[in-house]
């Protein structure tokens, strides 16, 4: 790294962020992650954590990313769990797993109603403690945080990151991005329940999904265009909760320990990866727009934004 190289001001402490400040740090460059949330705050911690390229687009670029971040939670020893996809819709996203990591599910792993499916072999984050671990990764890797709000990023300095998620509509004057309002329940499940990743996106009972972590098991959900997250909808809970009671019998009887609501930042044309030149002479690389993918996308976003650090020098 050159003597002078600039600092490099990361804008946004989720996932996508924070990803991208381990990815620079692991590159020797310095870096500063400024943000008015704290990880635990974010809609990254709302996420229920499954490796899953919901909510964003079919590219080629997608489905690189998605396979780059399989194999960094799998080279880290992330747990991997065997997912129920209810119905028989094509599977977009499958060659962005490994071999071998999607098979159909027998008659008998089927919940009533439902007369196919596939079984896929994918990463299960608990959310909450995995951006802890990345915050950690990223302050041993020497990077500064700074709690504050950016309200311009060219005044952030030469070089800036921008991974604000929804916060990019009004920083960047995007209206491809929007809110996806998302709620979720977390449970305790009830004693004697075997642990069932699955979900119902497309068939009788969507948007239902259950998912099965250490932590809690975190069961959803809904997907509405939203301005603003709210406070939890009891009714709207208990919507949820009936539906996955259909896909995972038994899960009526768990105990609800939290409600969690999220925006998450959808653009129309998937994620905005790319360095702009600025009028001041800086330039400003943008990573945002992840939809419900955050967690799946983020680690191969960032090896493109290392590249493109790495291509200015």
């Amino acid at each position: 790294m050159p003597a002078a190289a600039p600092e490099i001001v990361i804008v946004g402490a989720g996932v996508t962020g924070l990803s991208c400040a381990v990815a620079l740090a692991e590159a020797e460059r310095r870096v500063r992650v400024v943000s008015d949330r704290a990880p635990a705050d974010t809609v990254s911690a709302v996420a229920g954590g499954l490796w899953f390229p919901y909510g964003t687009d079919r590219s080629p670029d997608t489905l690189a990313r998605a396979r780059a971040g399989y194999e960094r939670f799998e080279a880290q020893g992330a747990p991997l769990v065997d997912y129920l996809l209810l119905g028989d819709a094509p599977l977009w996203w499958a060659s962005a797993l490994p071999p071998g990591r999607v098979r159909a599910a027998r008659a008998e792993e089927l919940p009533a109603g439902y007369s196919a499916g596939r079984i896929c072999r994918v990463p299960l984050l608990e959310s909450p403690a995995e951006l802890e671990r990345l915050a950690g990764q990223a302050a041993a890797l020497g990077v500064a945080f700074e709690r504050r709000r950016v309200r311009d990023l060219a005044g952030e300095g030469p070089l800036v990151v921008n991974c604000a998620g929804l916060g990019a509509r009004e920083l960047c004057k995007d209206q491809a991005l929007a809110g996806v309002r998302g709620q979720v329940a977390h449970l305790r499940p009830p004693a004697g329940l075997a642990p069932v990743c699955v979900a119902d996106d497309l068939g009788p009972n969507a948007l239902a999904y259950v998912l099965p972590r250490a932590d809690v098991w975190v069961a959803g959900g809904t997907s509405e265009p939203a301005e603003e997250a709210g406070e939890p909808d009891l009714q709207v809970r208990e919507a949820i909760l009936e539906r996955c009671g259909r896909i995972a019998p038994g899960l009526e009887d768990a105990e609800v320990v939290d409600d969690r609501v999220g925006l998450r930042p959808v653009r129309a044309g998937g994620v905005r990866l790319e360095a702009e030149r600025r009028p001041d002479g800086g330039t400003t690389i943008h990573d945002y727009g992840h939809g419900g993918a955050g967690w799946t996308l983020a680690w191969g976003c960032a090896l493109e934004v290392r590249a493109l650090v790495a291509g200015l020098a």
